[in-house]
């Protein structure tokens, strides 16, 4: 912002260190939605670039797994070795990083690479490790944990986890090479390097090797969907939300439910 960048480009370079900081939470294989606001414009638009199953999967391709219902917190289902939360049958075909430069090119001002920068520097250098990186945290109401989740594939282990397979304590650095050669190609190539290109390709064979369900066609027929937000109202304020499968109809719904009742008395 301050060497004259967007709030889009601000919000890119955010997620692309967030990569780094939060993997549990987002990453180059990861998916989302980005609701811009543009006043200059007058407009407002869904950048959509959700996750899409691999066209290997079917509806039934985790019935032979099927183990029960898990009640709690919500409702899920366990499947035999958690296959549909970790390993390489749980994972849909990324959409972030079509997503951000679907973005920058509509709103960005920055060059795409200059946004990048700072992400490299945090891989190749390091940081500092929070608490929550260092956690143990068991599953949890049928969600695998991240200390389990890590050590899924001795590639995610060799990352996470110290040589004598202890986490990394809060405050160490930690330093992540190949991530950072990821990251210079995305910014040298943009998101053809992932779904055609140089890291498409080791996805490609990665996934074929594993049982994946996501193939070649999947990474070069991904694209991005940019549409109307869906709208509503609360108490005499509008809102711009996500369409499904976002949760943004759910939610104007339970505002809307919500106007029925006198919540300062509550």
């Amino acid at each position: 912002l301050r060497r004259g960048g967007n709030a889009v480009d601000a919000a890119i370079a955010t997620a692309f260190s967030q990569f780094l900081e939060t993997p549990f939470s987002c990453g180059v294989g990861g998916f989302g939605c980005m609701l811009v606001h543009s006043a200059r414009e007058r407009r407002t638009v869904m950048i959509d670039f959700h996750g899409r199953a691999g066209s290997k999967a079917s509806p039934d391709v985790f019935t032979r797994y099927y183990q029960g219902r898990i009640y709690g917190h919500a409702d899920r289902h366990k499947i035999d070795g958690d296959i549909n939360q970790i390993g390489h049958k749980s994972v849909a075909t990324p959409g972030t990083i079509a997503g951000l430069h679907k973005a920058w090119e509509m709103f960005g001002s920055l060059p795409w690479a200059e946004l990048i920068q700072p992400a490299i520097e945090t891989a190749l250098n390091g940081f500092e490790l929070t608490q929550r990186l260092g956690s143990r945290s068991t599953d949890d109401g049928g969600v695998v944990g991240y200390y389990r989740k890590i050590q899924t594939t001795d590639a995610s282990a060799r990352i996470y986890l110290k040589p004598n397979g202890d986490l990394w304590e809060a405050g160490e650095r930690l330093v992540q090479t190949d991530y950072g050669h990821t990251l210079q190609l995305i910014a040298e190539h943009g998101p053809d390097v992932v779904y055609r290109g140089e890291i498409a390709e080791r996805i490609i064979e990665d996934f074929a090797r594993n049982d994946g369900y996501i193939t070649r066609e999947d990474l070069e027929n991904y694209e991005v969907d940019v549409h109307e937000p869906v709208y509503g109202t609360y108490r005499g304020y509008d809102i711009a939300s996500n369409p499904m499968p976002g949760s943004g109809p759910q939610v104007i719904q339970i505002l809307n439910l919500l106007e029925g009742y006198d919540l300062p008395e509550m």
